[in-house]
């Protein structure tokens, strides 16, 4: 989930590594999988899901 508020945020993977102290392509694997459970394709389909959420 901390990753997807990352996404959600338009940071970049390597942002997202370095807040984490994890590697880029930790993130990587970590932003496609949730790409295929949310079955979108970009970042900018995941800030859409992400302000529709905060509308509830």
């Amino acid at each position: 989930m901390e990753i997807f508020n990352f996404i959600s945020e338009d940071i970049t993977n390597k942002e997202i590594a370095d807040k984490l102290n994890i590697s880029v392509n930790t993130v990587k694997f970590h932003v496609k999988n949730i790409y295929e459970k949310l079955n979108i394709k970009s970042r900018k389909e995941a800030i859409s899901i992400e302000n529709t959420l905060k509308a509830y």
